[in-house]
């Protein structure tokens, strides 16, 4: 997710802070922990993915497993 997005989201809950006065620090909580729920979120998914039955399927699911976890380590807002 972007950095907007995240804002985005984070408005739509309900958070209050402003855009406009130097809520800086507000702003990078928020998205700090985005981005430890995104990962988490990744991990999760990787985890379910090894859990598949190759049978169910002509690839190896570690291949799926990987890919979801090299998601964790693209950059921030990539």
């Amino acid at each position: 997710m972007s950095d907007d997005e995240i804002l985005d989201i984070a408005t739509a809950a309900g958070l209050r802070f402003s855009m406009y006065i130097d809520d800086v620090e507000t702003r990078a909580v928020i998205k700090r922990l985005a981005r430890e729920v995104e990962r988490g979120a990744y991990e999760r998914a990787a985890q379910e993915c090894e859990r598949i039955p190759s049978s169910y399927h002509d690839n190896d699911p570690r291949r799926c497993a990987e890919a979801i976890r090299a998601l964790k380590s693209k950059p921030e807002g990539a």
